[in-house]
């Protein structure tokens, strides 16, 4: 039986991709197959998204969970089978930029369709352009060409290790619920402002990459 190593914090969508790791693990599919096959996923949960309607919004809502989960048995896969590599993670780390990039503008564009109007399309923007910041510092920290200050690391503890909970943690299910609630205004004020206020974080508190 194969132990899988599992990367911190620990979440509901890390436990729910357990036993698609151990399925997927039975199969002939490399890690760098299953990132590639995520990619699609992505792309198809933002294509659901940008069409629009409850139904779009639903059903990329859906696939945006399955990503989740398929993002993390890659890594699973990779560690199990001994087939970490730089070259695999900056493939993983690749397909998370471009999908959490576009997801805010896919959800604006949903909600621009659904009310008529242009605010949504700048928020998503807002959005999107502080989250390509934020891999490109949490990058930067990985290749050694961004640091934090040291006197952050030792700030606010609690908050910083809530944060970075988080950002690793089951957004996925977070969109479900505001698609069926019809919140998705809110998500994206929310996003234009929490964005921007995690990047200034990452520097004021320390944070590192959630991604491990």
């Amino acid at each position: 039986m194969v132990t899988l190593a599992l990367a911190k914090p620990e979440c509901l969508t890390l436990r729910l991709s357990r036993p698609v790791t151990r399925l997927l693990l039975r199969t002939p599919l490399t890690p760098n197959q299953v990132t590639a096959l995520n990619l699609l996923v992505g792309l198809a949960a933002l294509g659901g998204f940008a069409m629009g309607g409850i139904g779009g919004g639903v059903a990329g809502a859906l696939l945006l969970q399955v990503y989740y989960i398929l993002d993390h048995c890659d890594g699973e896969m990779a560690r199990a089978r001994g087939l970490t590599s730089p070259s695999g993670f900056w493939f993983d780390r690749g397909v998370d930029l471009l999908v959490h990039a576009l997801l805010f503008p896919a959800l604006a564009l949903m909600e621009s369709r659904r009310t008529g109007e242009v605010i949504p399309l700048w928020l998503g923007g807002i959005a999107a352009a502080a989250i390509a910041a934020i891999f490109g510092v949490f990058a930067g920290q990985r290749l050694g060409t961004v640091a934090v200050p040291t006197s952050a690391t030792g700030r606010a503890p609690r908050l910083r290790r809530t944060l970075q909970w988080l950002a690793a943690g089951d957004f996925s299910l977070l969109v479900l619920l505001v698609i069926l609630l019809d919140l998705t205004r809110p998500l994206l004020w929310a996003a234009a402002g929490g964005a921007p206020l995690y990047l200034a974080a990452i520097f004021l508190l320390g944070l590192e990459d959630p991604g491990g």
